[in-house]
């Protein structure tokens, strides 16, 4: 080889190193290339919101409150609802869908939630019921140590507990709204307090606001409030011009001091708990948590017990169900826990997959068959709303 070829060489093996690292950059960038910036949007962030059409979630006609929490880079994660009352876990199936396991509250399981990453740091979302219903809506990023949402709801997550605050036995709820000064964008807000009838123990709590807070009495007819639930700046102060605890008139100033304006607030039942589901961190609500944990803690013991009295998985059960007449075939199972199974012909390929209903095991039927090698598959999606679980498909050829 010339001279002249070697250094022609050289050249194009620089020129070529130096298009592979600029095209190493623009990969990066426009994410061709694995980078942790993909995972940003799921990595372990919150996200929180009102759906204001929620069809099929809800038969009343009002914005449904959500929570939504990502781990592990988006493998799953945790859906919170203080509307629907309910918390679920999050299992993603595919890229950016994920399906609903209610863990504590009323509802239907099964429903599929598709999250696209948005601009300015939101959050697309749409859900699909079982039913066929759907809706969307666009979540803010939140601050992933908020709680407003969340409180005695999501057990997963820390200054989610009560807060100690005892209400004597004569204790008051009362009510009111604020037209301007209670928001940086002069909008209505509604205010609930609940205090003694000597003012030593108060709570306010602004439920379009989501947010929960103490007050404190400073000097006589004067409270300063100290939030611990929500992103409500603290430091407002009311001043009690008229009335008693049961009812009057207050004058609130804004923490900053830029904006006070006069309110009444009248007297509402101590047993309402509506607008602090999911904010307030004592008085009745506190008994709501504790029966919404309960409550479905021991529907899901008495239903793991039906299933285990109803269901069998000796081999022989799934051989009468495959109608296998043969006696000489050996029955093997890959997976039971009761309710689905995977089983099959020892020694062979030929496996069936199979659903415990109406008290009997039934073959499950396949959707199709995979493009070359012709074999069995099944809609994953149709088996996830019909309630199995993952460790089953991991069994079952899915249908692409």
């Amino acid at each position: 080889m010339s001279k002249t070829n070697k250094i022609l060489l050289a050249i194009l093996a620089v020129l070529i190193l130096i298009l592979c690292a600029i095209g190493g950059v623009i990969g990066t960038k426009m994410g061709f290339f694995e980078s942790r910036n993909l995972a940003e949007p799921f990595n372990e962030t919150r996200y929180s919101g009102t759906i204001d059409d929620a069809e099929g979630l809800t038969d009343d006609v009002v914005p449904v409150v959500l929570v939504i929490r990502f781990h592990e880079g988006g493998k799953t994660g945790e859906l919170t609802s203080p509307t629907l009352q309910r918390h679920s876990t999050l299992a993603r199936t595919e890229k950016n869908t994920y399906r609903e396991e209610i863990v504590h509250g009323d509802g239907e399981s099964g429903i599929e939630w598709t999250f696209t990453p948005g601009e300015d740091d939101t959050m697309g979302v749409s859900y699909t019921t079982p039913d066929g219903a759907s809706g969307t809506a666009q979540l803010p990023k939140t601050d992933p140590t908020d709680t407003a949402g969340e409180v005695g709801m999501n057990p997963n997550v820390g200054g989610t507990d009560p807060d100690g605050i005892e209400f004597p036995e004569q204790s008051f709820r009362t009510t009111g709204t604020l037209e301007t000064a209670g928001t940086p964008e002069g909008e209505p807000t509604d205010v609930i307090f609940r205090w003694g009838a000597d003012l030593e123990a108060a709570t306010v709590t602004y439920p379009d606001r989501g947010c929960y807070g103490l007050l404190d009495r400073t000097e006589p007819n004067y409270m300063t409030e100290t939030i611990t639930v929500g992103d409500c700046p603290t430091g407002a102060t009311w001043h009690f011009i008229a009335g008693d605890p049961s009812g009057g008139s207050v004058e609130y100033t804004s923490p900053d001091g830029s904006q006070t304006e006069t309110m009444n607030f009248t007297h509402s039942d101590w047993d309402i708990i509506d607008g602090e589901i999911g904010l307030s961190r004592s008085g009745p609500v506190l008994d709501f948590y504790r029966r919404f944990t309960e409550q479905t803690e021991q529907a899901d013991n008495d239903s793991q017990g039906e299933t285990q009295a109803k269901s069998s998985c000796d081999p022989s059960t799934f051989a009468e169900a495959a109608n296998v007449q043969s006696s000489n075939i050996k029955i093997v199972v890959m997976y039971c826990d009761g309710t689905w199974a995977t089983a099959g012909e020892y020694g062979t390929s030929n496996a069936g997959h199979f659903h415990f209903a109406d008290d009997q095991w039934s073959v499950i039927p396949s959707d199709g068959q995979t493009g070359e090698t012709r074999f069995q598959c099944f809609d994953h999606t149709k088996l996830r709303r019909q309630g199995a679980p993952d460790e089953f498909l991991t069994n079952v050829i899915p249908c692409s």
